[in-house]
Order: C-alpha cells, then sequence, then structure tokens
C-alpha cells in the first residue's frame, strides 16, 4: 500500500481477486436438488455384486460422476440397495 500511488485501484484490484476465488467456491457447494435415481440406471462403470464396488474410470471427473450416481442411488432406494448388496453376515433385521 505504501508503494503504490493509487490505493484506491489497488484495493478494488485486490478486493475484486479475492471475491473471484470465493465466489467459484460457493458455486461449487451448493446443493442441487436432483431427481431420484433408481438402481437400473447405474453406469457401467461401476460393478456391484453382494459386499463388493468396483469403479472404472479414466479420470477424476469420471470417478465424481460415477460416485454421485451411487450415492443418488443409495438416496433414494437405499433399502433395495442394502438388501441387494450387503453381506449377509452384516445385515441387520430392518
Amino acid at each position: 500500500m505504501r508503494d503504490t500511488e493509487d490505493t484506491a485501484k489497488l484495493f478494488y484490484t485486490l478486493r475484486g481477486e479475492k471475491s473471484a476465488v470465493s465466489k467459484r467456491r460457493l458455486r461449487s457447494m451448493v446443493r442441487r436438488d436432483l431427481d431420484p435415481v433408481s438402481l437400473a440406471s447405474l453406469p457401467d462403470s461401476i460393478t456391484l455384486s453382494r459386499g463388493r464396488l468396483q469403479v472404472d474410470f479414466g479420470s477424476v471427473e469420471q470417478l465424481a460422476e460415477s460416485l454421485l450416481v451411487l450415492a443418488r442411488v443409495l438416496e433414494s432406494e437405499g433399502e433395495q440397495f442394502a438388501v441387494e448388496f450387503e453381506c449377509e453376515k452384516n445385515r441387520r433385521v430392518r
């Protein structure tokens, strides 16, 4: 601040840089309402068997998309998912 002749301009420049960063962070944290997803709509990249999950991916974005679909399935059909894929010894009486 001491080395600049236009303090106001420097202030607005610094303020603009900070707000741009925080806006990006907020947008990525906003939860969107999504339609329910069924077990039948799981992507081919996800392979399930009792007590086992395998996710094949080529990029972090593909991994994130697959896990998001899986999370949506668990949210909408969690009970059915548990019946079909939990290990028998770990299943609780429901």
